[in-house]
């Protein structure tokens, strides 16, 4: 299955700059699920500068269960996880990294490779 393609004004969205932040507002049923599937594929995209291995954070598993679905090539440099997984996983990495003789008041993750893969 491959992955939609974009309709109307997520054009515009889908090639932001690869830097920065941006809101991304709209309905029930606007595309925003589906645009940032989609930017997220394109910021993944090795052939362009900005490449990387990127991170997509979901609510659902539903939506988590629909991108190992697609297998499309272009998610193959996308990780996806559930905001909860994620956060078990800082706090899991902040553990395996603090010793036990430093407070905990902060997590360090600039170095933290576990939470892309």
């Amino acid at each position: 299955m491959a992955l939609p393609m974009p309709i109307g004004r997520q054009r515009e969205v889908l090639c932001l700059p690869a830097k920065g932040h941006f809101v991304i507002l709209g309905t029930a049923g606007s595309g925003k699920t589906t645009l940032a599937i989609l930017r997220s594929a394109y910021l993944s995209d090795p052939s362009t500068d900005h490449h990387g291995k990127t991170l997509l954070v979901t609510f659902n598993r539903a939506l988590v269960a629909y991108l190992k679905h697609l297998q499309d090539r272009r998610l193959a440099h996308v990780v996806t996880r559930t905001t909860s997984s994620y956060h078990w996983l800082i706090v899991w990495y902040s553990e395996k990294t603090t010793p036990a003789s430093e407070p905990r008041s902060g997590l360090a993750l600039q170095n933290a490779p576990a939470l892309m893969s």
